[in-house]
């Protein structure tokens, strides 16, 4: 959920996948960030109908609806709809978000892999492998 501040710092260092899709090495990255959500998602459908990615990756601040990356609290499932029709309609090998802290995932919904390593804060993060379908979640904490 960070401002335009953050996302003005990413684009102007040329990190920024929001509302994007980009080519790095055998993968596309499509983002969509917490900022100006919607057309962020109509941008990157833009781009994913023009470019019809054969393997890409989806980054976003919002978990797909109904997922185990969406449980907040007690299980009320709070992710986004629209996210979840992007995933099946564009297949995305994988999907990494966040938002929800209380829902650190890494599984399978269907044929793409979900992770949410949960809040960096707590020195969370994860390491995936692509090619071998596999994410684990590690400690920054050293």
């Amino acid at each position: 959920m960070d401002g335009r501040s953050i996302l003005k710092i990413l684009e102007q260092s040329g990190i920024s996948v929001h509302g994007k899709l980009i080519k790095f090495r055998q993968y596309f990255i499509g983002g969509i960030g917490g900022f100006k959500m919607e057309k962020a998602l109509a941008m990157l459908k833009n781009a994913l109908e023009k470019q019809r990615p054969e393997k890409w990756i989806l980054i976003t601040q919002f978990p797909p609806k109904n997922t185990p990356a969406d449980k907040f609290f007690i299980c009320f499932h709070v992710g986004d709809k629209d996210i979840r029709k992007l995933i099946y309609q564009y297949k995305p090998s994988a999907c990494f978000c966040g938002h929800i802290h209380e829902s650190p995932c890494i599984s399978h919904v269907e044929d793409f892999l979900i992770v949410n390593p949960g809040p960096a804060l707590r020195w969370r993060a994860a390491i995936v492998d692509l090619d071998k379908d596999h994410a684990g979640v590690i400690s920054l904490k050293y």
